[in-house]
């Protein structure tokens, strides 16, 4: 089933622009107004939770303490959106033993398990036979692809010590058999790359965590070359310029929102799973940042 990206796009800003008078600014900058913004219900209502309560809101563990609230009613928007995206299976249709994962975070590993299961359906319609990771870092992703895919790869990255940890690593972990080359690539990515051998129409362009503009760099790279195909996943939007970088589709400059440099910061931040101790801790560290912005 294809979705329909410009109908999803609509909806996002639709309910962004009904909440539009809390999310343009950081919060301390309205200060010492800081909370006029927010519905009084809200702020009564969060005031009068524990931190239990508040600690399975924010990791969305339950709802009851907000059930039926007008607040519960955004989540539930929220969620409601969020579960239109097309589902993916996380679990890995290739038999990879666990020390495959030694020291890559639980998320890393999430993410790779995520891309493996994709390049295996984009392979039933795309025939390409190689592929370009841009800001491949130490190569954790170009390694599996290699191994479970047996794509050749050029991770790309401007940060040649993580290269040299990364060559360094693949002699010393375990490898799948009939392994593609992988081929680290000392240079800072851009839209006028040239990539030997990697430039001709059988070649994915794939970022994962394109961070700032570099999204907009490999499109650009990808319009004017023969790839067969691109897969981005961007990051760090608070690097983009608002006034230039954002909505640069015609359909987006028509819809789009008007963001902030505080609004792309908001945009970039994730909330994944945390226990009730690093909730704490979250909450603590943000009265220590909160108080030191005030003074």
């Amino acid at each position: 089933q294809i979705m329909n990206y410009k109908k999803y796009f609509l909806q996002i800003t639709e309910l962004l622009r009904s909440y539009q008078n809390i999310w343009p600014e950081e919060v301390l900058n309205y200060y010492p107004s800081s909370l006029d913004n927010y519905l009084p219900e809200w702020q009564n209502l969060l005031n009068n939770l524990s931190d239990r309560d508040l600690w399975e809101i924010d990791a969305h563990i339950s709802y009851n303490s907000i059930k039926n609230s007008s607040f519960h009613h955004l989540i539930l928007k929220i969620e409601k959106l969020r579960n239109l995206l097309p589902k993916s299976n996380n679990d890995p249709q290739f038999d990879i033993p666990a020390r495959s994962f030694d020291h890559i975070k639980f998320k890393k590993k999430h993410e790779i398990i995520q891309i493996l299961n994709l390049l295996s359906k984009l392979r039933q319609t795309k025939d390409f036979e190689k592929i370009i990771d841009i800001g491949g870092g130490i190569g954790h992703l170009a390694r599996f692809i290699s191994d479970y895919h047996q794509i050749e790869v050029a991770s790309i990255d401007q940060d040649e010590k993580l290269q040299v940890i990364g060559k360094k690593r693949l002699k010393q972990v375990y490898r799948h058999q009939n392994y593609a080359p992988i081929h680290y690539i000392n240079k800072i990515f851009s839209s006028k790359i040239k990539v030997k051998n990697f430039q001709e129409g059988d070649t994915m362009s794939l970022g994962l965590h394109t961070c700032g503009n570099l999204s907009l760099e490999q499109f650009d790279f990808f319009s004017s070359s023969s790839n067969l195909s691109l897969v981005n996943f961007g990051c760090c939007y608070l690097k983009l310029d608002p006034s230039k970088e954002i909505n640069i589709s015609q359909y987006a400059k028509l819809n789009g929102l008007n963001l902030t440099k505080h609004s792309l910061t908001l945009a970039t931040r994730s909330h994944s799973h945390i226990s009730f101790e690093e909730f704490l801790l979250k909450k603590q560290v943000k009265f220590f940042r909160y108080g030191l912005h005030l003074l």
